[in-house]
């Protein structure tokens, strides 16, 4: 007689091989059948596809944003030193000690607190 189990998602009655191990040594098996959890992957899968498509639009949007504003920055040129070819803002002031923020982080950075 081959033993059973009730699957906790479909509720069927089907043969134990129709589980995955949950931890061999102790003999205990997933409450879900294997089509059951085939299915819940699919779905985990999918949203955190649009998870990543979310965070990456987010990120763009925050990188064009954050790019504007430094521009609009260095456009206006050094405060210390009245400097005010673009070309040189990036690397001007190369004491790391006088400045507040790198360039690169205040573009990369998800706040607009870092400017």
């Amino acid at each position: 007689m081959q033993k059973t189990k009730v699957c906790s998602k479909c509720k069927q009655e089907l043969p134990i091989t129709s589980f995955r191990w949950r931890n061999k040594a102790q003999g205990t098996l997933h409450s879900q059948c294997k089509e059951c959890e085939k299915q819940a992957d699919k779905i985990r899968y999918a949203n955190s596809l649009q998870r990543q498509e979310s965070v990456l639009s987010t990120a763009v949007l925050q990188k064009e944003r954050n790019t504007t504003i430094v521009n609009n920055y260095k456009s206006c040129g050094c405060q210390k030193c009245g400097e005010s070819r673009e070309y040189l803002m990036e690397f001007h002031h190369i004491d790391p000690t006088q400045k507040e923020n790198t360039i690169a982080h205040m573009i990369k950075s998800s706040s607009e607190k870092s400017f």
